[in-house]
């Protein structure tokens, strides 16, 4: 029964959701558990008018406390942690913010360097006409408000065409950034935008428009005009200033690519790894599955293997198997003791992650038995006395049995009387990343049966074609098996592999097109640079040829002039790609 509607823009503040639930349903807890030692719940709190974050954590960590002298055995060594929303739902994202932040800052001080060199070449060349006006009786404020006029004619042109190419592609930056990442629906052109884009370009105009107005004097008119009508060359502090301005693009170009270059390496070396075989033909499918209200921690399921049975008989079908946990996942975890270590309620046991599976998941998720076998039916003794069959992780293995063969070695849980968990391993799988494509792995143990606190459950199969082509029958198999659990996600591996890198995918895709954006604006401004600086020196070079000089001898100076500058900049940029590296790892 629907008992409330959530409004249409709720999201829900859970950072390893890959899609957002359309339904919500109570979470049933036992009023009396058996064992204290899962923890699989988190709190969402709102704090109390007049109370601040450290409030909580201080009146939290009381209450750990009181716990760990009540229950030593599961509580001991254990405390609570408080956290910001803002800070769960961001993830990482605020580092990559940064990150782009940082691209956008070197974009736009290339800009204006690229503007300013232009302005100031430009602007070089008007010396003469500055002194005919000073000699026709302008003063040092109208040249002022000439240069002023001028320049703020181009910053209104270049802010509002800037302004309106980003509004023109915001459509396509839309459709390049993914829609599951946070807020990113809200991203657009508001005031701070505007205002921020209009200054920058005001202040660059500005800057390179205004400061020859400045430099021109009222004195030596003769002698400046005369010089202009023979000057051959830019003059040296000219000259030099245009040069800095190559030097400046060259650097802050270099460091752009590099940076995406990094980027790029990066996000190759993250999803290259593939733990599941074959992604590509793998389905991942999610249904609830209702709790259990008896009291035994481990319970049968009939209904999964009816359902493995049905999906197993289904053409196209090479295996099938289900988890309790999506691959790449983070959940349930238990404090482990292996065989030959006794309880010490002193030393802190490091977590393990604990995947419920069936037999056939490994096959089905691609993920290999490094030794050992898959599960057997008597890995699970449901009724009587037995230990159960496990697999571990190679993380598991070589943190607990270094160089041993780990098959036969006992588990059991961290407690000094009974213990939850009594286990031998059967079986020894490769590590996968338990929280996402940019952890590390850690230690890992598959149990052959499920809790009854857990009911999210994963149905994995590998398929001989498009897995894709098998959600219809998927779908029916499920209705009929029982109508009241319904898909509620579907998707291929290849697609999980896609969905969790799309953070990272996104930024260097972002970056990669900065430095393509800063490449074009260094080849225009050299070019527009290079080009004044060669008018310039027109007069020398036809001195030149008339002295017998070579054309090739020519190209090669004003080449040489080019290279020396790059050169310069290159090394100005390597020098600033060792902190721009640090920054990207």
């Amino acid at each position: 029964m629907v008992v409330g509607i959530l409004e249409e823009d709720f999201r829900f503040p859970d950072w390893q959701r890959l899609t957002e639930p359309d339904l919500f349903m109570p979470v049933f807890l036992r009023t009396e558990p058996e064992d204290r030692g899962s923890y699989y719940l988190r709190a969402i709190g709102r704090l109390r008018e007049g109370r601040s974050l450290e409030n909580a954590r201080e009146e939290l960590a009381t209450i750990a406390a009181g716990l760990a002298l009540d229950f030593p055995e599961t509580n001991a060594r254990r405390t609570a942690r408080v956290v910001p929303l803002k800070t769960i739902v961001l993830g990482n994202s605020p580092r990559r913010i940064l990150t782009l932040l940082g691209a956008t800052g070197f974009l736009l001080l290339l800009a204006c360097a690229n503007v300013g060199g232009l302005l100031l070449s430009r602007n070089a060349g008007r010396s003469v006409e500055m002194a005919v006006r000073v000699s026709l009786g302008a003063g040092r404020g109208r040249l002022l408000r000439l240069m002023l006029t001028e320049s703020l004619t181009l910053a209104l042109l270049g802010g509002g065409g800037g302004l309106l190419l980003a509004w023109a592609g915001s459509g396509l930056l839309s459709r390049l950034i993914p829609a599951n990442l946070p807020r990113v629906s809200e991203a657009g052109i508001d005031g701070l935008v505007i205002l921020v884009t209009l200054g920058a370009a005001f202040l660059t105009s500005l800057l390179a428009g205004v400061l020859p107005a400045l430099a021109t004097k009222t004195t030596g008119l003769r002698e400046r005009l005369h010089e202009g009508s023979r000057t051959m060359t830019v003059s040296g502090s000219r000259g030099r200033l245009m040069g800095a301005m190559i030097v400046v693009q060259v650097a802050l170009t270099f460091i752009l690519a590099d940076g995406a270059a990094l980027m790029l390496q990066n996000l190759r070396q993250v999803t290259s790894t593939k733990e599941l075989a074959d992604p590509e033909e793998i389905l991942l499918s999610h249904y609830i599955q209702p709790q259990d209200e008896r009291e035994t921690l481990f319970v049968q399921d009939p209904f999964q293997d009816r359902l493995l049975g049905r999906v197993r008989a289904l053409p196209g079908v090479r295996a099938a198997g289900v988890t309790g946990r999506r691959p790449f996942e983070s959940g349930w975890s238990a404090n482990l003791l292996p065989e030959g270590v006794d309880y010490d309620p002193d030393v802190d046991v490091p977590a393990t992650h604990i995947v419920p599976v069936s037999n056939g998941y490994f096959t089905a998720a691609g993920i290999d038995l490094i030794r050992g076998r898959d599960f057997l039916p008597e890995d699970t003794p449901f009724e009587g006395e037995g230990r159960i069959g496990v697999v571990v992780n190679q993380s598991f293995a070589d943190g607990n049995w270094p160089g041993e063969d780990p098959i036969g070695k006992g588990i059991r849980a961290n407690a000094a009387d009974e213990s939850w968990l009594d286990a031998v391993v059967v079986g020894v799988a490769e590590d996968v990343r338990q929280n996402g494509l940019e952890s590390t792995p850690d230690r890992e143990l598959y149990l052959p049966t499920f809790p009854s606190f857990l009911p999210s459950r994963w149905l994995a199969i590998r398929a001989d074609g498009d897995p894709l082509a098998l959600v219809p029958e998927l779908r029916l198999t499920l209705a009929e098996l029982d109508p009241h659990r319904p898909l509620t996600q579907v998707f291929t591996g290849s697609d999980l592999y896609q969905l969790l890198s799309n953070g990272r995918r996104v930024t260097t895709r972002l970056i990669g097109l900065f430095a393509l954006l800063a490449l074009g604006l260094l080849a225009a401004g050299t070019y527009g640079v290079m080009s004044f600086m060669v008018e310039q020196r027109t007069q020398e070079l036809g001195i030149r040829v008339a002295l017998g000089a070579q054309r090739t001898h020519l190209v090669w100076q004003v080449l040489r002039t080019g290279l020396t500058l790059s050169a310069v900049g290159i090394a100005l940029g390597l020098v600033g790609l060792l902190g721009v590296s640090g920054v990207v790892q």
